[in-house]
This record gives C-alpha cells, structure tokens and sequence, in this order.
C-alpha cells in the first residue's frame, strides 16, 4: 500500500487560534486555494481510494483532490481530529485563563469532559491503521486528516509513546507518504512537505 496522508488547508479556526478538536470549521478563502495547489501536486499521484475525516475543512480538501481522479470520497469519522472537549473552541490563552491548573499539564490527559485522551486516540489510530492494511494493502491510499490525528497514526505506526507533546509538525495541505510493502514491514518516505505551496501559505 502506498499511503498518502494530506492535512486539510487552512480552516477559520487555524485563523482564530483556537482548539478546534471535533468542532466543523470550514476553510478560509486561502485555504481553498492551498486545497487546490495539493490537489494539482497530486494530479499524476495514481490513487485507488480517497478517504476522509468527514469535519468539513478536511472534506472539502479531499474533493479538491478527488477532483482530478474521479473517484468518490469515502468519509471516515474515525479520521477526525483529537477531541478536546470542553475546551474546543478556546484560544491557548482562554484555557490558560479558565483552567489554571491546567498549565503544566498534559491538555490531553487532562480528564476535563469530552477529552478523547492519549491513550483513546492512540487506539483510534490503531483501529484505523489495522483497517487500511486489512482492506486497501495492495491498493494507492489518498487519507485526508488533521494534524493531531496525523501525529496520532505516525506515532503509533513507530510505536512512539506519547508524553504530552507531539513529536511532528503537519503544516496545512502537507503532504507525507508511507510505503507498506507487508502487514509489518513498511517505510516512511517522507512527511510534511509543503513544497507545492507559496512562502505566504506556508506561514
């Protein structure tokens, strides 16, 4: 399997800061316009499936993308963002401000209402891991996702234990791929590349 993993352009909620998490945030104007640069990038990338979180911003990525293939997108909910909770929707700053016990700690295993937690995303990327190599192993994977969720499947695709912090940055419309050649042998050929984009998109 050669899996191509994208992360949506950019959403209002990038724009305004906050933890969007779960929450449907749709893609600025500028966005667009970076979802249709990974889309042309894409064009010759011969692709057998396109699967998507269904949040509206990585959706409407993934039919920019689909565009130029033909293919159908097929929604995934298991894609989706990290779930924050009660704290979606906040800017960094009006967390700080609400939860102040919550500074030094791990926002993610913080157990506030809603919070998916470390270990259920870990599982969730697993799930999804497990079901890519069961049903698409010789085919060309297009998966539009999130940065959170992205980190999520890297991280346990090289069993990285989480510590409260990501290891990985996946800018907007970034582009990485992983060659599976079995079930448990595989390759990352690269992540986060946003060559296809401008210097202003890349801010």
């Amino acid at each position: 399997m050669r899996l191509t993993i994208v992360r949506h352009g950019e959403s209002l909620g990038n724009v305004q800061r906050v933890l969007q998490g779960q929450q449907d945030y749709p893609l600025t104007e500028r966005g667009k316009q970076q979802a249709d640069k990974v889309a042309r990038r894409l064009v010759k990338e011969p692709f057998d499936v396109i699967l998507s979180s269904d949040l509206t911003r990585a959706y409407d990525t993934a039919l920019a993308i689909a565009k130029y293939h033909r293919l159908p997108v097929i929604k995934m909910k298991e894609l989706r963002e990290f779930q924050w909770g009660i704290l979606e929707g906040l800017t960094q700053g009006e967390v700080v401000e609400q939860y102040p016990d919550l500074v030094d700690e791990d926002w993610g295993n913080s157990g506030l209402h809603g919070v998916e937690g470390r270990e259920a995303i870990r599982q969730r990327a697993r799930l999804v891991i497990n079901l890519l190599l069961d049903e698409y192993l010789h085919d060309r994977v297009c998966l539009v996702s999130h940065g959170g969720f992205i980190n999520a499947l890297i991280m346990e695709l090289l069993n990285i234990e989480w510590d409260g912090a990501v290891p990985f940055a996946f800018h907007n419309t970034s582009v990485s791929q992983v060659q599976f050649y079995t079930e448990e042998r595989f390759r990352i050929l690269y992540l986060n590349d946003t060559s296809h984009l401008g210097p202003m998109d890349n801010m």
